[in-house]
């Protein structure tokens, strides 16, 4: 093989199997023909690109288009568990942006969005049978993707976002179009300290996020994390909570709420009944006043699958009924 020479299989370079099958192969990426030694099978780019190295984990000299595929003729495992295919005389692209396992001509970039039917695995490469999966999604939850592909096993990949994919086992397609968990701040994403966060800290089981008055721009607007309708506002006649909630019953079945803002109705700017979208303004953070239980200084958030009033009387408690708010808004 000529030194830089690739054997593409994908349609971009319309190569016939009645060539392939010979083992002359036109390139037209590079050329003249030329005959290959038998190649040990085929591994395909899921990736935006692939990076081809001049040796397992050496220096970049160029890169692969998304889609493409192209034969091997060796493998190699480095010590972080990384498959190398060499797809050419010093040249090499790894298992982080290429599989052997997509059918050929169905890597597609294209977005839409999923449901979860059930908790779905979160994987930083599109492979069942690579590594350990990353993280979950809730079931229900909506997700945008940007590109998808089919494996040989019959799977659609869908990624949602940065190296994260789910898989056609666990997700459906989904008409909703507003999929999106967002924060509930101006400033975005949150500063959270152990006291915080969901779960158990400093003894006590907390039953949800709390975002700090740090975390909120100089207009104090708090947003909707998800959309759909609002269930409750006002004073719920549960001291715990405060003298201001929102409740907002997702369109995908959660009931979330936000507690501990407010003084009274003057900061809440929905009413019950209202359909909202996501990042919509739903009410106003009044840091310093009296909420009812203490000096305002967070927005408290919450998530159940139940009824929120329901989800009362198991506050604080860690067995299934909230959930880490996190989970969503990653």
């Amino acid at each position: 093989m000529k030194k830089g020479l690739l054997v593409s299989l994908s349609i971009a370079t319309a190569l016939s199997t009645a060539s392939i099958a010979t083992g002359v192969v036109t390139n037209t990426f590079w050329s003249p023909s030329v005959v290959q030694a038998a190649a040990l099978g085929s591994v395909y780019v899921f990736d935006t690109k692939a990076d081809v190295y001049n040796a397992p984990n050496g220096t970049i000299t160029r890169s692969l288009p998304m889609g493409s595929g192209w034969q091997y003729f060796e493998t190699q495992k480095d010590g972080s568990g990384t498959t190398w295919y060499r797809v050419g005389t010093s040249e090499w692209i790894n298992d982080k942006q290429a599989v052997t396992s997509i059918q050929p001509g169905s890597v597609k970039a294209e977005t839409g969005t999923v449901v979860v039917a059930s908790t779905a695995t979160v994987w930083t490469t599109p492979n069942l049978h690579k590594e350990s999966p990353a993280r979950t999604l809730p079931t229900g939850s909506n997700w945008k993707y940007f590109r998808t592909f089919k494996d040989s096993w019959g799977l659609t990949w869908y990624n949602v976002g940065g190296t994260e994919w789910v898989n056609s086992g666990e997700v459906t397609p989904s008409t909703q179009t507003d999929t999106g968990w967002y924060y509930p701040l101006t400033k975005g994403r949150g500063q959270f300290s152990a006291a915080q966060k969901f779960g158990w800290g400093r003894g006590s089981f907390h039953d949800g996020l709390d975002f700090g008055s740090y975390d909120f721009g100089s207009d104090r607007q708090i947003r909707a994390v998800h959309a759909g309708t609002v269930k409750f506002v006002g004073n719920p006649g549960i001291p715990e909570l405060g003298n201001a909630i929102i409740v907002i019953h997702t369109y995908d079945g959660y009931d979330t709420i936000y507690q501990e803002f407010g003084v009274n109705m003057n900061d809440i700017s929905v009413r019950v009944g209202q359909k909202v979208n996501a990042k919509q303004v739903i009410g106003y953070f009044d840091v310093g006043g009296w909420n009812g239980v203490a000096t305002i200084d967070h927005l408290h958030f919450g998530v159940t699958k139940s009824d929120w009033r329901a989800a009362q009387s198991h506050a604080f408690s860690d067995d299934g009924t909230w959930i880490d708010p996190l989970s969503f808004l990653w």
